[in-house]
């Protein structure tokens, strides 16, 4: 549904760009349920998007830069940074990394994210290691 989302740190904003009425609509519906389930107020902005601009190639994929192993498998995979970046495996890599996604959702998408039984090993020993996914 939302184009984008960021996630901040405590003390900064969380918020959901959407690029319809329509999203727009079931957003705040979303957003009015998770408020009653919780019987507090969600406090994430939703927005209409703007221009989306890239951040820094050093910026992308920020976890999964940060594990060699993972890095190293995948740059033999995505030798282009630019392939890198667009990759949607490494996207959902970094997302897990980031502790988002869960065990189960990670072992149902691991056969598909080109990673050897090695970096797979690795990757579901990490996860071991994570906090539990935060409400998104």
């Amino acid at each position: 549904m939302a184009l984008g989302h960021r996630q901040a740190p405590i003390g900064r904003r969380s918020e959901h760009m959407l690029s319809s009425e329509e999203q727009r609509k079931l957003a705040m519906a979303g957003k009015t349920r998770e408020a009653a389930r919780r019987n507090a107020p969600i406090y994430a902005e939703i927005v209409p998007a703007g221009t989306f601009t890239l951040a820094e190639d050093y910026h992308q994929k920020y976890y999964l830069r940060g594990d060699s192993t993972l890095m190293a498998e995948l740059s033999a995979i995505y030798p282009r940074d630019a392939d890198f970046i667009a990759s949607t495996a490494a996207a959902r890599l970094n997302g897990f990394l980031g502790g988002h996604g869960g065990a189960e959702r990670l072992r149902e998408d691991l056969p598909r994210l080109g990673l050897s039984e090695a970096g797979q090993r690795h990757l579901l020993d990490l996860a071991k290691a994570l906090p539990s996914p935060q409400c998104q």
